[in-house]
């Protein structure tokens, strides 16, 4: 407010003054002594009335108030439902939750009270906020009624109304309602697990994408790759879940997620979870010696590994059992080779005489004494775990075992007779009657002629030797470097 005034002398003192309907109640305003006043904040409902008074220095003139300035304060106005929104039916509107392209319900304001007695004209402003404020929000370009349908947004976004009155220039703001929108979606964060059985806690995890509000979890799991037909995991209502690991094999699971009543229910993707079975992945493997290739273990597997009671130790290709545990020798080359390595992310194998582990897929390995090894092959597999193979063999010296006697009488029993021997790389035997003649004479030597003794028939020159008494004279190089010489008397028997 400002006083202004014309004629006079001198420079004017001001005083400014107050009154409300009482009019006999006067209130000189402190401080107010110039020529413009703005009002401290009106607290109270009424009629103020506002002037000010005049008076010049030197001047015999009484002083001069001008015309009175009348503040008419009146209440805000008063809307119904306590400042919240409604629906068309009338009831409260708080929240609004549903799926991307549904339609919303509109959303109402009704003014209970008019803010002065000459109101009748009411102006309406909708705005939209990120936040659950009714303050800052951004207005909706022509949402100026008294209802406003919001439009289907992805994500959460809140509504409000501010209802002004031109006259008075009093307003006020609804309180907010709140709006979800939804077009969720829901994968895996990792969807393919291996372990070890009783391994290292695993945990399956999914992200939701375009999900607002509170979404309701439910977790199943599988024994084949489907989202249907799986059961139901009680409790199990998180957006994560960590399976148990107590059983061999692959289980799948998935998660079904709920976000009200107007959207439809949704489905994860498929994880699974591998425990491999041991059985499976175990390593196998075979061994031969390099000397004698018929002496050979063709793989080692569930039938046949290792085992205290294990009387199988070898399995040899040729007719040697005279001398019963097959038997591999000291110093002779073992060729070790894993079958299938391509699960495998590291290999070590044990030979079990408290040598150097090796790391090779296939090893030459010797053994410098005799005795009864276990043979272990650990690898690591591609899902974490550790598996161990094991196998018994047994390293002996060489062996020797002979006939002495035979009957080549056509009977088809002891028809030859012939030495059998075994860790030998080079061998051979010769056989002479009692006045040194040579009668018969045959050699084997391991990478030329291998294929074993055919035996003396009895026959010299085509004709059937006598019977009587004969000398067997064996001779042979071990496979470590020993000379070995024998002479044993025998007798053909007719």
């Amino acid at each position: 407010m400002e006083a202004l005034y014309t004629g006079g002398l001198g420079i004017p003192d001001y005083q400014w003054y107050y009154y409300t309907t009482d009019i006999t109640s006067v209130t000189q305003i402190t401080g107010a002594t110039s020529s413009t006043y703005t009002t401290e904040p009106i607290l109270f409902i009424d009629v103020y009335n506002y002037y000010v008074e005049l008076t010049f220095d030197n001047s015999e003139c009484n002083s001069v108030a001008r015309d009175e300035y009348r503040i008419n304060v009146v209440s805000d106005p008063v809307l119904q439902n306590n400042g919240n929104l409604m629906g068309s039916d009338g009831s409260t509107l708080l929240v609004q939750d549903t799926c991307l392209d549904s339609l919303l319900e509109t959303l109402y304001v009704d003014v209970v009270s008019l803010s002065g007695s000459s109101a009748t004209v009411f102006q309406y402003q909708w705005y939209a906020n990120t936040i659950e404020s009714n303050i800052g929000g951004v207005p909706i370009s022509g949402a100026i009624i008294d209802s406003y349908t919001p439009q289907s947004i992805l994500g959460i976004n809140y509504y409000y109304v501010v209802v002004s009155q031109p006259e008075s220039g009093c307003e006020i703001s609804s309180n907010v309602s709140k709006v979800i929108v939804n077009d969720p979606t829901i994968a895996f964060v990792i969807d393919t697990f291996s372990s070890c059985i009783n391994g290292d806690e695993i945990i399956l995890e999914v992200e939701l994408q375009n999900g607002f509000g509170t979404p309701e979890y439910q977790w199943y799991s599988n024994t084949i790759n489907s989202t249907s037909s799986g059961v139901l995991i009680p409790g199990e209502t998180s957006s994560s879940y960590s399976p148990p690991l107590n059983d061999e094999g692959e289980i799948f699971y998935y998660v079904e997620v709920n976000f009200g009543v107007t959207c439809d229910l949704i489905t994860s993707n498929i994880a699974s979870v591998l425990i491999p079975n041991a059985s499976s992945f175990m390593p196998k493997f075979r061994f031969q010696s390099i000397e004698n290739q018929d002496l050979v273990v063709e793989e080692v597997n569930d039938t046949n590994d290792a085992d205290t009671n294990d009387d199988g130790v070898v399995d040899l290709l040729d007719d040697i059992d005279l001398f019963g545990e097959s038997e591999f020798s000291i110093q002779d080359p073992i060729q070790f080779s894993l079958l299938d390595s391509s699960n495998f992310l590291t290999i070590a194998w044990d030979f079990g005489d408290g040598s150097d582990v090796q790391n090779t897929e296939d090893v030459t390995f010797k053994y410098s004494e005799t005795g009864l090894y276990k043979i272990a092959l650990t690898v690591l597999h591609n899902s974490g775990c550790t598996f161990t193979r094991e196998k018994w063999i047994k390293i002996s010296q060489e062996q020797l075992a002979y006939p002495n006697a035979f009957t080549p009488n056509g009977d088809y029993k002891n028809e030859t007779i012939k030495p059998f021997q075994k860790s030998f790389k080079q061998f051979q035997f010769s056989i002479y009657n009692s006045w040194g003649q040579l009668m018969y004479s045959e050699s084997l030597e391991i990478g030329v002629n291998d294929n074993g003794f055919r035996g003396w028939d009895g026959i010299i020159n085509g004709k059937p030797a006598e019977s009587g008494n004969y000398i067997m004279i064996i001779s042979g190089v071990t496979l470590y470097g020993k000379e070995v010489v024998k002479n044993i008397p025998i007798t053909l028997i007719k």
